[in-house]
């Protein structure tokens, strides 16, 4: 199953196609989420939405108290088509993101992501041959980063969202992000 590489040796189950429920290290389900970003109430929900400050984009990282240890979930000043192709931020948006708890109780973190650009189809828009010598295709990301192409295609999701189990085992949305 295709999947952002970010997530890499964090995937406990696929739920879906495209949702998966997240490990920390050694096979730890139980994580707390800690976050970069500002808090937004939305009509008719009662958990509040990690949201970009004013200056600096989101940025969201799981942690696992077994291991003490923390990951990232998304970072919205890097993953994802816009990020990757059409959205730039300084070095100094993406620095001193010091992170904050959400304040609920190590749990169960699912992560749902979508794919809708047709990459092969639109092959010679991400493709730049001149980086591509030795018969890998590569690109060239906005902020300068060149990755292959594969990777591109993994990790140039247009749409993720992030969800918590909560006490009474209901998913409970808490980040939602169009990202093409």
């Amino acid at each position: 199953m295709k999947y952002p590489s970010w997530f890499d040796g964090h995937i406990k189950e696929f739920i879906n196609k495209n949702e998966i429920l997240l490990k920390g290290f050694n096979d730890n389900c139980k994580l707390k989420i800690f976050y970069f970003g500002d808090l937004f109430k939305v009509i008719d929900e009662d958990q509040l939405y990690i949201v970009n400050t004013k200056d600096k984009p989101c940025l969201i990282k799981a942690y696992d108290e077994i291991n003490d240890k923390y990951f990232t979930i998304f970072d919205n000043g890097k993953h994802g088509y816009n990020n990757m192709f059409c959205d730039e931020y300084s070095e100094d948006a993406l620095k001193d993101r010091d992170l904050q708890d959400l304040l609920i109780e190590a749990t169960d973190i699912i992560v749902q992501f979508g794919y809708s650009i047709d990459y092969d189809d639109e092959r010679e828009y991400f493709v730049d041959e001149s980086l591509s010598t030795d018969g890998i295709d590569r690109s060239k990301l906005i902020n300068g980063e060149i990755m292959t192409y594969d990777q591109v295609k993994r990790d140039g999701i247009d749409y993720i969202a992030i969800f918590y189990i909560d006490n009474k085992g209901n998913k409970v949305e808490f980040a939602s992000y169009e990202l093409a």
